[in-house]
């Protein structure tokens, strides 16, 4: 709770709207779904990883294209209106993505992926640490891939998607993130 309230770290917020959109997901409101999912996404943009559970799941449960045509004009107006107005407050043109940059310069020892780094380095001596982070992320990206490709081959349940998004997550945390705190683990509760 500390962490939250004291180090001002947002990761509840990103975890409630998850929450909420797994719930409706659960009870079929897609729309509404949808609706928490952006603004998950809007809290922390990490939640993207998700997105191809959100896509693939509605391609499945709406087999008739018509119906897939107006629920993706819905959502996309339904998440267009909803980052606009999230974000108009706050914007500042392309100054406001700058801190993305920041964070991903930055490569912590609190990392699972800087274990990783120091592994390769016995391997590769001379490796540096934005070589080795770019080099995980290629492995996640590959993972991820591959993850997708083969969990989207069969029928899914809801149940099936959100198991799906905690082995995507994990591997995140274990390949690509570039730090670990531990209010990371809080994002494990949408997926109990």
């Amino acid at each position: 709770i500390m962490i939250f309230l004291v180090d001002g770290h947002n990761d509840i917020i990103l975890v409630f709207f998850l929450l909420w959109s797994l719930r409706e997901l659960k009870r079929g409101n897609g729309l509404v779904a949808f609706l928490a999912f952006v603004l998950s996404f809007l809290s922390k943009y990490i939640t993207v990883i998700f997105a191809p559970f959100y896509i693939m799941y509605y391609l499945k449960k709406y087999r008739e294209w018509g119906k897939r045509v107006i629920f993706a004009v819905w959502a996309l107006v339904i998440g267009s209106l909803v980052c606009f107005f999230v974000i108009k407050p706050f914007w500042c043109g392309m100054k406001f993505f700058e801190g993305l940059s920041c964070a991903r310069a930055a490569f912590h020892e609190n990392a699972i992926t800087y274990v990783w780094y120091k592994i390769f380095l016995v391997f590769i001596p001379n490796l540096s640490r934005a070589d080795g982070m770019f080099f995980l992320q290629i492995v996640f990206l590959l993972v991820y891939g591959v993850f997708l490709y083969t969990f989207f081959r069969g029928s899914r349940t809801v149940d099936d998607v959100i198991r799906g998004m905690l082995v995507v997550f994990a591997a995140y945390l274990c390949l690509a993130s570039f730090q670990f705190g531990a209010w990371y683990v809080i994002w494990i509760l949408p997926f109990l």
